[in-house]
């Protein structure tokens, strides 16, 4: 099952996490998946990369914001609102800076970092921004990403 709603322009979305963290955004869009799997799947070391059962998965577009420091700030005060530290900050501006070398080729591929919040109660949650490196200007697009495993509790 697949639910999604696009707003342009953004609404403002307040997640309440578990421990009581919590974050505000302009959303541009949410998608919502359920998904039910009949058997898990392991990558080639044996690890498990999609439980057996139900997942629930969360995903919230931000209002798009362009030039380098609007990008960075947005980033920046996501990471501040979950009492993350800010050391993907210092990554996402080493590829700021890269992205003028960036090959042609590979100038209209997605660059972007991405930050957790520690797993508590089969819920992985976290902020990731990205950019193409060949925009003029560099239009940053924020996602919040939430995947919960009730079975993992």
């Amino acid at each position: 099952m697949r639910t999604a709603r696009r707003q342009p322009g953004g609404r403002p979305v307040r997640f309440l996490l578990l421990g009581g963290k919590q974050v505000r955004v302009q959303a541009t869009q949410v998608v919502f998946d359920a998904l039910d799997n009949a058997q898990e799947m392991q990558d080639a070391s044996g690890e498990v990369i999609l439980p057996k059962g139900r997942l629930f998965h969360l995903r919230v577009n931000t209002v798009p914001v362009a030039g380098a420091k609007a990008g960075v700030d947005g980033y920046r005060d996501v990471l501040r609102q979950l009492d993350l530290p800010d050391t993907s900050v210092g990554e996402l501006e080493e590829e700021i800076a890269s992205a003028d070398s960036v090959d042609p080729v590979d100038a209209s591929q997605r660059v972007g970092v991405e930050a957790g919040v520690p797993k508590t109660g089969g819920l992985d949650f976290g902020p990731s921004t990205s950019f193409r490196p060949n925009d003029d200007p560099l239009l940053f697009t924020l996602r919040l990403n939430a995947a919960w495993d009730p079975e993992s509790n």
